[in-house]
């Protein structure tokens, strides 16, 4: 038996929902090195199989955890609240199917989703969620359920033969889309170089 699988039977014989501490595994694993049983833990949290509750203070959940979520927008990978889903493992890209309206943010910076307008099946990624907190902490990242309600919509993917149940977040302001223009994918705003802009210029590029 590895020490992995050591631990993880470890903590299957414990009780669900109750906190343990770190220290609590260490006096009943001797054997094993601090440092072996702190990585060995974060791993079954990142599996979902444990919670942490504060530092050092864990606890059991009664089965691994699992969801899926479609993002269309700054969570996407390379786009700038990439680091929000660090912990969700990336599936593929993928798409609605139903259709729906989004649109720009009036700042320009993200895009979002209104449920009761079916102009376009939107674009997007995939992600698997195996801990309860980090859907937590992307609810409150999205402002759910003031700003963004999460709700579970059919999506296609690559990546699976049948349609996948996933969890997406859409606006709940319905009147902030008047007089705009619906898009089907976020896109990387370009932005402008200046210095690029200048020496094309004393290059003679512009003439």
């Amino acid at each position: 038996m590895t020490k992995s699988e050591q631990i993880k039977k470890f903590i299957k014989k414990l009780p669900f929902h109750k906190n343990f501490t770190f220290k609590y595994v260490r006096e009943n694993l001797p054997e094993l090195s601090t440092d072996v049983v702190r990585i060995n833990l974060h791993r079954l949290h990142d599996g979902g199989l444990i919670t942490i509750q504060d530092k050092g203070i864990f606890s059991k959940e009664d089965e691994y955890f699992e969801v899926y979520l479609f993002v269309y927008g700054s969570l996407k990978k390379g786009f700038e609240n990439e680091h929000v889903l660090d912990k969700g493992r990336y599936i593929s890209k993928a798409t609605t199917v139903r259709k729906f309206a989004m649109y720009e943010a009036k700042s320009g910076e993200y895009p979002y989703l209104l449920k009761n307008k079916p102009l376009y099946n939107i674009e997007g990624e995939l992600y698997k969620i195996a801990r309860k907190d980090l859907l937590k902490k992307i609810d409150i990242f999205e402002g759910s359920p003031d700003y963004y309600t999460r709700e579970a919509i059919e999506v296609k993917s690559r990546s699976f033969e049948t349609n996948k149940r996933a969890f997406t977040y859409f606006y709940t302001n319905k009147l902030d889309s008047k007089k705009k223009q619906p898009i089907t994918t976020w896109k990387k705003q370009e932005s402008f170089d200046l210095d690029a802009y200048y020496k094309s210029i004393m290059n003679g590029d512009n003439q």
